[in-house]
């Protein structure tokens, strides 16, 4: 199979000036600019994209049929091993969902069999001084995918605690890892809490403990006050117990636990803090944070909302 990379750009292609900046990019990641085929749907579909409101631009929907026809052509005639897409107008076919470029940078998706890594638009390289250090990082993601290099990342297990054995198996997998992640949801109160544990023997397992539910006339997930508070009195012992914990902008949780009497032991390692020593200007959201190590992101809070 080649090694060739299929960028499709948004507009009217890449400039000289960007091409150039990318190239030095490419070289840095050693992968040879010679091997990247730069083209743009722009330029043989016209008005892919239809301006809605002031200064924003979105996919015409009439033209779904052309896009799709135009990548499968592109496809077919360069046949590459991987395709960037900084174009919105191939968002919606590659990542099935109405997300933009700007949540959907840096995760790899699969458009008929070819991965799809998603970038910022080259233009952000001059625009916010962060840009470079983003792209060099999202195109050294591009070069393990040319080269069979790919992240081996654990698979994902996420189990919601509905019964009291179901919170005393969390127990048991928590008090044996060496490391835990938690993160809380409130609304006038904490309504779950999710832990995620990595265990000596390299199992990693996501268990949520829930306090409401909205469906009810109590608004309380447990039936019993008995059991809601044997809930919280494992929840005590795990955010006791001697793993490393992690949060991501953990003040606000572990403000809550002090206040629940439930505080965190442990706690040495805050993800938003990290990545603020790495590189203070850059976002710090959990979104990018997971868009800058991981292969797999999908953005799903603001989408959560909307359905909401």
């Amino acid at each position: 199979m080649s090694d060739r990379v299929l960028w499709l750009s948004g507009a009217k292609g890449i400039s000289s000036r960007l091409k150039f900046r990318l190239d030095e990019i490419l070289l840095k990641a050693s992968i040879s600019p010679a091997s990247v085929i730069h083209a743009t749907l722009w330029r043989t579909i016209p008005d892919v994209m239809v301006p809605k409101g002031k200064n924003k631009w979105v996919l015409n929907q009439e033209k779904l049929p052309q896009i799709e026809a135009a990548l499968d052509k592109l496809i077919a005639t360069f046949s590459p091993k991987v395709i960037v897409a900084n174009d919105d107008s191939v968002l919606r076919f590659v990542t099935q969902s109405e997300n933009s470029l700007n949540v959907s940078r840096g995760s790899v998706y699969h458009y008929k069999g070819v991965p799809v890594l998603c970038v910022d638009r080259l233009s952000s390289i001059f625009e916010v001084n962060y840009g470079s250090w983003i792209m060099l990082s999202d195109i050294g993601k591009l070069a393990r995918w040319v080269k069979d290099k790919q992240k081996p990342q654990p698979p994902f297990t996420y189990k919601v605690c509905r019964t009291l054995g179901d919170c005393q198996e969390a127990e048991r997998f928590l008090d044996d890892a060496i490391a835990i992640s938690t993160d809380i949801e409130t609304k006038d109160g904490i309504t779950c809490i999710g832990y995620t544990g990595l265990s000596n023997d390299g199992r990693v397992e996501t268990f949520v403990f829930p306090f409401l539910n909205p469906l009810v006339p109590t608004g309380c997930f447990w039936q019993t006050e008995a059991d809601e508070v044997w809930v919280w009195q494992t929840i005590k012992r795990i955010n006791a117990n001697r793993a490393i914990k992690f949060t991501q902008n953990g003040a606000y949780d572990a403000a809550y636990f002090i206040a629940y009497r439930i505080p965190l032991r442990n706690w040495f390692v805050d993800t938003y803090h990290l990545f603020h020593c790495i590189y203070p200007e850059a976002p710090k959201t959990l979104n990018f944070i997971a868009s800058m190590v991981l292969d797999y992101v999908q953005y799903w809070k603001d989408e959560n909302k909307a359905k909401k």
